[in-house]
């Protein structure tokens, strides 16, 4: 397996700013507050974030019905590379995947960086696919390689 150039690892966590995330999600959030405050929560929290597409309130609303603070913090505050990734580095994250080390984060980057479609599908149902269930690595990614070479060529 190849080693993974640094920028494809998960990026160090930061507490402090995780932490600052997290309060003003519970801000936007709390309907006790009122609009003007969870507004400027909002408002806090895209200037913090600075995301492509600003948040706004649908993304933070009853959040805890689906995922913890902490995974929603989580998943806004990890920023995914676009960079080219080596048919030798997609062995890598995706032996990473098989063996479940930073799944969330592996996953998005193969999701940002590759067009094959129903990608957690391929890798965690591939009879949903057509494919057998213990289909293997390699198999996995010949298929997600031999893709992208068949839409880049179009």
């Amino acid at each position: 397996m190849a080693d993974l150039r640094p920028e494809l690892h998960p990026p160090q966590v930061d507490e402090k700013l995780q932490k600052q995330v997290g309060n003003l999600i519970e801000d936007v959030a709390d309907t006790n507050k009122t609009m003007s405050e969870r507004e400027k929560a909002l408002a806090d929290l895209n200037q913090l974030l600075k995301p492509e597409k600003p948040y706004d309130f649908s993304r933070f609303q009853e959040y805890w019905a689906a995922e913890s603070l902490e995974d929603v913090v989580l998943k806004i505050t990890r920023r995914i590379p676009d960079v080219d990734i080596s048919h030798e580095e997609l062995k890598t994250i995706m032996d990473k995947i098989s063996k479940a080390e930073n799944n969330d984060f592996y996953l998005d980057l193969l999701k940002k960086n590759f067009s094959y479609p129903n990608l957690s599908d391929l890798i965690y149902w591939p009879n949903q696919l057509g494919y057998d269930m213990d289909l293997p690595v390699e198999k996995m990614v010949d298929i997600i390689w031999e893709y992208e070479k068949k839409t880049k060529s179009n």
